[in-house]
């Protein structure tokens, strides 16, 4: 059993790793804020029924602003939760690597983010090819770890 010297480009990874935290806290919630204070939506409803929205006489475009905000944040959540963890431990063995994946990942939500709020949800989609990398380079590590034996 060899034990993990942890490489100094780790540091890269642990700073994408700071930034998309920074994206999911800041840039992704700050609308979500925003159009919470201007819907007068109360915490913990993420997406209003027919029936707040009529209380709260709330138009179509409002509701749809608020929506996109909530979604785009609520989406990341959902992959920051299985991603995080995995970016995290891969980039242990192979830091720069991971450290590149991880900034397409970071570039591609950020735009993704921005772009929901303005119905142009699909250029986001490019941070799969950063997640992808990032699996082929964790099968890479199993592969390597288990040929030692």
């Amino acid at each position: 059993m060899t034990t993990l010297e942890i490489n100094k480009n780790y540091g890269y990874v642990l700073l994408i790793a700071l930034a998309l935290y920074l994206t999911q806290q800041l840039l992704l919630l700050i609308p979500v804020m925003l159009m919470r204070n201007k819907t007068k939506l109360k915490a913990p409803t993420l997406y209003p029924r027919d029936s707040e929205i009529s209380k709260l006489k709330l138009d179509d475009e409002v509701v749809d602003k608020y929506m996109r905000a909530q979604r785009a944040h609520q989406n990341n959540v959902e992959l920051m939760s299985v991603f995080m963890p995995l970016f995290l431990i891969i980039g242990l063995f192979k830091p720069k690597e991971t450290a590149i994946g991880g900034l397409i990942v970071l570039f591609f939500r950020i735009i993704g983010g921005i772009g929901y709020t303005f119905k142009k949800r699909m250029y986001g989609a490019p941070f799969h090819i950063g997640e992808l990398y990032i699996l082929y380079l964790g099968f890479l590590i199993v592969y390597e770890l288990f040929k030692k034996e």
